[in-house]
């Protein structure tokens, strides 16, 4: 056996892997970024933001996907065996990031590596070894098509780090996951990017290296004190230790913050048979938690006959009280499915509820209904396998609202679907929903927690939300890069004397009064003195929430670079305008007043962008842009003015075309243009109903259809892929009259069966046009000798 090697701190290093080439080296974190960014999620978004050309698709083999672990990760301390992802996201577009409580981190530290960076996409399917003398690159070919736990068994993980994803991920399900031993990346569709790229596992054998923190005596102390914290802690030692996450069901339905029928009610007499203490009471059997974790708020439970993971509040939630169903052994074994397959759990049962409520008002053909759990086993492997209607599915719920309409109850933001806390009880996590940079993500804030948790913030109230989601968003950033779980907040925060001792109502008065008195009085040294016992990097609280927010406005400054604005800053209309069944008053979220507050206090322009004053303060190299693609975009601009000559003289002969445009308003503008690009194509309807191309402001237009990427772009156009996959693999934007987008799709289809030859036209187009063979030919040529080279 190996004798163990100390190392002090951090290795500091980080293995990049380029599937590409198949190949691997070393790339080293210096002092001065490991203080800025910390490490975990702070560190792999600045090696995204250096590195990675934010325009590239996020299912393109230009995507980086950077995991890293923590300081924490290896020390023993409490909660420290997590470890994040951060890609750009193919569901919603963005930069998205991921925090899991999987062993994979523990082992890439034993064989000398922080992190680990994947480059490129590999030719056939492939899993990755990484041991202490390098990375081996295996064809996966016997394990493709294998769920996440045959997989693990099969590459016999369980005493490995193991990264595994199931069919979704294969088939590139836009919000598949990837699993870490009973654990996941679980938003964004992380697992969908490792499907493009080939890459089924990632799996680590156990090294020699032992992590020893610099200061060792100093951090003894404070992992005493630390556990010490939690194990007297309300949450911590007792609701969360004994009912999980399910703890909070009572308390969300008490305080009528409960999904319940795609967020419309609030609460539910029947949601007592998914409480937490129903569950431990009944189903419970043994704690199955992250490695390291002194909370134990995970569960295996005996659920139909089998002792399985027992489902966590969001899924309980949403796959129960939000579909109407109260079976709980229905919503475990839904659980057990998704863990399988590699489903997001959130974002499948919110695109469940927009689909059945969409169905109900003849929008969208489900025979899935609210109530009745018949069905859902076998649609969730549908989504996963992209069969039938899970093939619709797979897409979303944004994309499916954008297809479909039902906008005002399609439960996301940006993309992200919303988890389990209804807004119009809790403001501030309304407004930290709406800010968040992933989307409707609760982990961003979690102002809930100080609204209907522990009652310090009044729920519908304006006072004091603005300030402390900023904070808690700077917090959150800091935890998430140390890496420690986020429930030690509960902990760390609410145990210090200042905070344990004063009456309660005082602390009250001061958390909404005096925000920012209380946020500087407040005890979050724990994290600080861990992160200088470990690394010997002097740190105080106000440098980890400097640190945090650094982190946060990066982020939020790549997303600004791919398109993000105040626009998207936003609510569902459901939490805007409607108020909730179970309340008499019908209050709804005031958004736009908090939100105001909130760009002022983060430093953001009107328009939602971090100001130059901000960048400066916080030390962010400002002006990072994509690499223009010039070549790319000269052939994109070509191929514009190709179609638009084509569309207009179409639309004067061809009958199936007149007949779609006779339907548009006459006047009616389109917009074809591509993020951070000036290349664009104008078509306007005439009078005569003709389309002629014309430039065209984007906010003269009626409708605006957006690459994400000049990549997309360039692939559309040069007939590479189809219209259909660049809407399903979020490509492509659109804003505006969603049937007209739709007729305009069919005016595009039948264009290219005219520009373009059969053979080509069959790997473009689900369905091509039938059009008598001679017509088009014929048209075919006086298209490109006369309408293209001559405008006529």
């Amino acid at each position: 056996m190996t004798s163990s090697r100390l190392v002090l701190g951090a290795h500091n290093k980080l293995l990049e892997i380029d599937l590409t080439k198949k190949t691997y080296t070393t790339v080293h974190i210096g002092n001065e970024e490991r203080k800025l960014y910390l490490g975990g999620k702070g560190l792999a978004i600045y090696y995204l933001y250096k590195k990675m050309d934010l325009s590239c698709d996020p299912l393109g083999e230009d995507n980086i996907i950077a995991i890293f672990g923590g300081v924490m990760v290896g020390t023993g301390a409490p909660n420290s065996s997590r470890f994040a992802a951060v890609t750009k996201s193919p569901l919603t577009g963005l930069i998205v990031s991921s925090s899991c409580g999987g062993s994979f981190a523990f082992f890439l530290k034993s064989v000398g590596y922080d992190g680990v960076i994947i480059k490129g996409r590999a030719k056939e399917p492939t899993y990755l070894s990484i041991t202490e003398n390098g990375v081996s690159f295996n064809s996966a070919s016997e394990i493709w098509g294998k769920d996440i736990f045959e997989t693990q068994e099969l590459l016999e993980a369980k005493n490995k780090g193991n990264l595994v994803i199931g069919p979704a991920g294969e088939n590139r399900v836009l919000y598949a996951n990837v699993a870490s031993g009973h654990r996941f990346f679980g938003r964004g569709g992380i697992g969908a990017v490792f499907g493009a790229k080939n890459l089924k596992a990632i799996i680590v054998e156990k090294g020699s290296y032992r992590i020893k923190p610099k200061r060792e005596k100093k951090y003894m102390k404070i992992k005493k004190k630390a556990i010490k914290y939690l194990n007297r802690n309300e949450y911590t030692s007792d609701l969360y230790r004994n009912y999980g996450t399910n703890a909070g069901f009572r308390i969300c339905n008490e305080k009528k913050i409960l999904p319940v029928r795609n967020f419309t009610k609030g609460m539910s007499e029947k949601a007592i048979e998914l409480y937490g203490e129903r569950l431990k009471s009944e189903f419970y059997k043994k704690y199955s938690s992250c490695r390291n974790c002194a909370i134990l708020c995970g569960h295996k439970g005996m659920f139909n006959g089998k002792l399985i993971q027992a489902p966590e509040y969001e899924t309980t939630s949403l796959f129960g009280s939000n579909l109407e169903i109260y079976d709980v052994e229905k919503i475990a074994e839904w659980n057990e499915i998704c863990s399988r397959l590699g489903l997001d759990t959130i974002s499948t049962a919110v695109t469940l509820a927009y689909a059945m409520e969409a169905s109900e008002k003849n929008l969208f053909s489900l025979s899935l209904k609210f109530g009745s759990p018949e069905g859902i086993s076998e649609i969730l492997y549908d989504i996963a396998y992209k069969r039938g209607i899970g093939e619709e599915l797979a897409l979303g719920t944004k994309r499916l609202a954008e297809k479909y309409g039902g906008k005002e109850f399609a439960m996301h933001i940006k993309g992200l679907e919303f988890s389990g806390y209804d807004p119009r009880g809790c403001w501030g996590q309304g407004l930290s929903y709406s800010v968040a940079n992933r989307g409707a993500c609760h982990l961003s804030a979690s102002l809930f927690t100080l609204e209907a948790f522990f009652n310090f913030l009044k729920g519908e109230s304006k006072r004091a939300k603005a300030q402390f989601v900023y904070y808690m968003e700077n917090l959150f950033s800091a935890i998430n890069s140390l890496q420690l779980c986020i429930f030690t907040s509960y902990a760390f925060m609410l145990e210090p004397p200042i905070a344990k001792y004063p009456p309660k109502i005082l602390l009250k008065i001061f958390i909404s009064y005096f925000p920012r008195i209380t946020q500087k009085v407040l005890d979050i040294s724990m994290y600080s003195k861990f992160f200088e016992t470990v690394t010997g990097i002097k740190q105080s609280s106000q440098d980890l929430l400097k640190a945090g927010e650094r982190i946060h406005i990066l982020e939020r400054y790549m997303n600004t670079l791919i398109g993000v604005s105040r626009i998207d800053d936003t609510l569902p209309e459901r939490f805007l305008n409607k108020g909730r069944e179970s309340d008499k008053k019908k209050k709804v979220v005031p958004l736009e007043q908090m939100l105001e507050k909130y760009y002022k206090i983060r430093g953001y322009s009107r328009n939602g962008v971090p100001t130059a004053k901000v960048m400066k303060k916080l030390g962010i190299e400002e002006g990072f842009q994509p690499k223009p693609k010039r070549i790319k975009e000269k052939i994109v601009t070509l191929v514009f003015t190709i179609l638009g000559r084509a569309m207009k003289t179409l639309s004067t002969i061809d009958s199936n075309i007149k007949q779609e445009i006779n339907s548009w308003p006459t006047n009616f503008k389109i917009l074809f243009n591509v993020d951070n690009y000036k290349t664009s194509l104008g078509l306007v309807k005439n009078k005569k109903g003709v389309l002629k191309p014309q430039k065209i402001p984007e906010k003269q237009a009626d409708l605006v259809i957006t690459f994400r990427t000049i990549d997309a772009a360039f692939e559309l156009m040069t007939a590479q892929k189809g219209i259909h996959h660049a809407y399903a693999s979020n490509a492509i934007k659109v804003k505006g009259d969603t049937q007209i987008a739709m007729s305009l799709i069919r005016c595009l289809n039948i264009t290219e069966t005219y520009l373009f030859p059969r053979i080509i036209a069959k790997r473009i187009m689900r369905k091509i046009p039938t059009i008598n063979l001679m017509k088009r030919y014929i048209v075919r040529i006086y298209l490109y000798l006369f309408s293209i080279p001559f405008n006529i």
